[in-house]
């Protein structure tokens, strides 16, 4: 299978969102509201394992896809934790702007960056972050930057940091003419060679929970699969 080139569907993801911003975030909450979502159970397992945070011990946590913050960057927040969290859209980076202005307008003790750019364009030191999540994200890299970005997970990650992550059942492209009245693009490898590329390209992850969960989204039954690995090695 030919790869798709990657600045048309960075443009594709970039302009849908654009185009969906509110009308993703009235989805997203309206989905919440129904009870217990697999983003919520995930986050919870995650930070179940991450140490308290303290003037001691800072957890820095990097966010890869946060739409309008209102899911999971501000729980992280409301833990103590400080985000770095990041979004190609310029109407979700808006949005987050404007749902998390009391943690960017609390000078006295900074805890949230808020980054309008392509997650392949990021550049941090090795070892920055105690944990990396992206939710609903990376399937909308194409596989080439799914395997890059993997790898750089692994290396921004701290000995002991942990990572989340969803992922795409098929292992095909996908094209949505009218997701959300805009065009969509996402993709993977499927559930096992999903798996193969984290244990492959993220050095030193060791996958703790690999399962997949449906969801009903908008009436329709739909199957992602969810990755907890933790950093163990070099």
């Amino acid at each position: 299978m030919t790869d798709p080139n990657p600045a048309d569907t960075r443009a594709l993801v970039e302009a849908g969102y654009d185009h969906a911003a509110s009308s993703y975030l009235a989805f997203s909450l309206k989905h919440a509201a129904t009870g217990g979502t697999p983003r919520h159970t995930f986050l919870d397992k995650l930070l179940s394992n991450l140490p308290a945070p303290n003037d001691a011990n800072d957890i820095h946590i990097l966010e890869l896809g946060c739409g309008a913050g209102v899911l999971c960057t501000r729980t992280l927040l409301e833990r103590g934790h400080t985000v770095t969290a990041v979004d190609i859209s310029s109407a979700q980076f808006d949005l987050a702007k404007a749902n998390l202005q009391p943690f960017l307008t609390n000078t006295t003790s900074p805890r949230l960056t808020l980054l309008n750019k392509d997650m392949t364009s990021l550049s941090f030191p090795p070892s920055s972050f105690s944990a990396i999540v992206a939710f609903y994200s990376l399937f909308h890299l194409p596989r080439p930057d799914q395997r890059t970005t993997i790898r750089n997970i692994a290396r921004w990650l701290k000995l002991g940091g942990w990572f989340l992550c969803t992922l795409q059942t098929e292992d095909s492209d996908l094209i949505f003419d009218d997701w959300m009245g805009a065009k969509m693009f996402s993709t993977g490898f499927g559930v096992e060679g999903n798996s193969e590329m984290i244990r492959t390209e993220g050095v030193g992850l060791k996958i703790v929970v690999d399962t997949v969960v449906v969801e009903m989204i908008g009436g329709m039954e739909e199957g992602f699969q969810w990755v907890l690995a933790v950093k163990e090695g070099p």
